[in-house]
């Protein structure tokens, strides 16, 4: 797409990632990772600013809807850790929980019925639950890192399909004295880059095809890596066959 493409009027882009900066040359793009304020900004917020400006509606305009979008906000650049904001914990912990569907449907639901933003009785008690999984899985995780030497730095690698921003934090956190970032990675999603010194990580996710902030970045898995894995596991015994062939 192209700034004279007629897609410009149908489409709009928002994203926080320094990484994506070179998008704002375009119109249909808002690319912005810290406002004017010194607020630090994610999709979510950007695309909600966009919402009040262009619409007069007045769901948006709750605080119930502002509450929960700053949580997310929050959570998405991290910034609760520096506040103690544990609510935008608690609200992407339920997003886990519930699954991206079921999160949807009840929260436009619980969004136009309420005014204000709040935990009930039954989510505290799975967020409470939760919250124990995650301390074991953390903990089970601290015992499984790789010690490695990437681009010339000393990282953490580790393996994990769930929890990983808080696996994340937490890793490089216990291992600050240890390594230069944590590198965490999903055999199914993809690679992420977790800070610890004074690395920039955008710089380095950029080596493996990825992008993203100077602390926490990601790059995609090879494309054929389920291939590859199946062979160093079978060897010489297994062959792929091609899917058109059944």
């Amino acid at each position: 797409i192209n700034n004279d493409s007629i897609l410009k009027s149908k489409i709009k882009i928002f994203d926080h990632h320094i990484g994506n900066m070179f998008a704002n040359q375009y119109s249909f793009a808002t690319i912005i990772d810290t406002d004017e304020e010194g607020i630090k900004q994610s999709g979510t917020s950007l695309y909600y600013e966009h919402l009040l400006k262009t619409y007069d509606n007045k769901h948006l305009k709750k605080k119930a809807v502002r509450s929960f979008v700053d949580l997310i906000r929050s959570f998405d650049t991290w910034e609760w850790t520096k506040t103690n904001n544990l609510d935008a914990k608690k609200i992407t912990n339920l997003f886990d929980i519930y699954g991206h569907e079921y999160f949807e449907e009840h929260y436009l639901k619980f969004l136009k019925e309420n005014d204000t933003f709040y935990f009930d009785d039954k989510e505290l008690f799975l967020l409470e639950t939760e919250q124990i999984r995650i301390d074991t899985y953390v903990k089970e995780k601290k015992d499984k890192i790789i010690p490695v030497s990437l681009l010339d730095y000393n990282a953490g690698i580790v393996f994990s399909s769930k929890y990983r921003s808080e696996l994340g934090d937490r890793l490089a956190k216990h291992f600050k004295d240890k390594y230069d970032f944590i590198v965490l990675i999903d055999l199914e999603r993809s690679i992420s880059y977790k800070g610890i010194k004074n690395v920039d990580l955008n710089q380095i996710s950029q080596v493996f095809g990825g992008k993203g902030h100077i602390n926490s970045s990601g790059s995609p898995l090879p494309i054929d890596l389920q291939e590859q894995i199946i062979k160093i596991i079978f060897g010489d015994k297994i062959t792929i066959n091609n899917y058109n062939d059944f």
